[in-house]
């Protein structure tokens, strides 16, 4: 696994940044995402965070016109945001894990315990 082999070469805390997916692939990926942050905190990787990015959706690097459905919100037709409910409710089920993986008492070798940490309001437009 590799946070496992970049921890144990650098042993430096570790921080998953902008990580997402496009698509509807999204729930699988930070499911995968999750799994692999659980095996390495169980193997003592000082892990200190996963960052999903983007939050909402944004327009596609090479085509402004265009949004990506990436985030936790999609942008309809009528440029609302619309909360993806079946990606929302796998990141919910992740920090749940993750959360219940801390009050195990699951730590690292420098003592120190993943934090994990998102607002999500279903009502945001």
């Amino acid at each position: 696994m590799l946070l496992d082999i970049a921890y144990k070469r650098y042993r430096k805390p570790i921080l998953w940044i902008k990580t997402g997916h496009f698509g509807e692939d999204r729930a699988k990926w930070i499911r995968y995402v999750t799994d692999e942050c659980r095996e390495a905190l169980l193997n003592g990787t000082d892990l200190r965070g996963i960052c999903i990015y983007p939050v909402i959706d944004c327009p596609d690097w090479d085509e402004l016109s265009s949004y990506s459905n990436c985030g936790l919100w999609d942008l309809n037709n009528e440029k609302e945001r619309i909360l993806n409910e079946n990606y929302y409710a796998v990141v919910q089920t992740c920090m749940a894990e993750i959360s219940n993986l801390e009050s195990m008492h699951i730590q690292d070798n420098m003592n120190n315990n993943l934090s994990l940490s998102i607002e999500v309001t279903k009502g945001y437009q």
